[in-house]
């Protein structure tokens, strides 16, 4: 037969029943919870029972006013609980249709047609607490920052689009030098410097990534708080490690990424382009 308009989904509706042994009481357990007697229909060897007279609910609970037997026939029908089955047309199932998901159900891959450029895509942190000891270098040489409360100053992200950009942040509460000293921070990819020392002023960043220096005589000590940032593009999808490192400058004083007791963020951020 023909008609007009969309074509009607195929549904499927029956009432759930459950089936009770007696335990020659009146007090029983329903399977759903009911908000009235007349929710249900409930019989006995086959014969309806009054709602309110013959028994009553209250939740899940379930009161008969007589005793029911194991041997008896004892069953429950859920007049308010038709259960329907129907499978609704693709794109059909609206945000305001859904209630609560389990993240363990959010699959599939992040679609970047979505994301307008310099869209924040994810951002992984790492804290360092520099603890009873320093985060310290006294060699020329770039060594990674690091100490024996915090580990290794890095932080990893897996970015999720070849082409994003990683802007790398890198906090210290307190860094430390003496006068007639300089002190340099660089910034390595995994084992490949990025950002680094070169004494090369026709090279961009010649003095690494960040470059203290006091080249006043005596006795100075300098306390700074500082940040520095660097915008890198690893042009990948597998993980990667952004890791900070320093060295000391033109004498063998020791410097310090950290002072003891202060800390440390390490800062990873994907943007997309």
């Amino acid at each position: 037969m023909g008609y007009i308009g969309n074509q009607t989904s195929n549904s499927y509706s029956s009432m759930d029943k459950q089936t009770i042994t007696g335990n020659g009481g009146t007090s029983y357990t329903l399977t759903h919870a009911v908000a009235n007697a007349q929710e249900i229909e409930v019989f006995v060897n086959n014969v309806r029972q009054e709602a309110g007279v013959a028994y009553t609910v209250s939740g899940t609970a379930l009161t008969m006013t007589g005793n029911v037997a194991s041997s008896d026939s004892f069953y429950v029908i859920y007049q308010g609980k038709a259960l329907q089955s129907v499978v609704p047309p693709d794109g059909s199932v609206t945000n305001a249709k859904i209630d609560t998901m389990a993240a363990t159900k959010l699959t599939g891959t992040l679609d970047a047609a979505r994301l307008s450029a310099g869209s924040v895509v994810q951002t992984q942190t790492a804290l360092f607490l520099a603890g009873n000891a320093h985060i310290s270098v006294a060699s020329q040489t770039a060594t990674q920052m690091t100490n024996a409360n915090c580990g290794n100053v890095q932080v990893s992200i897996t970015p999720k689009f070849n082409n994003s950009k990683i802007l790398v942040t890198l906090t210290s509460s307190m860094t430390f030098y003496q006068s007639g000293n300089e002190y340099t921070w660089e910034l390595h990819r995994d084992s490949t410097p990025i950002v680094q020392y070169s004494g090369d002023h026709a090279v961009p960043n010649y003095y690494g990534w960040v470059y203290f220096y006091d080249g006043s005589s005596g006795t100075i000590s300098n306390y700074h708080p500082v940040t520095a940032q660097h915008t890198d593009t690893p042009s990948t999808t597998s993980q990667v490690t952004y890791k900070g490192f320093h060295r000391g400058g033109n004498n063998s004083n020791t410097a310090y990424a950290c002072h003891l007791g202060g800390q440390m963020l390490m800062i990873a951020t994907e943007i997309k382009v």
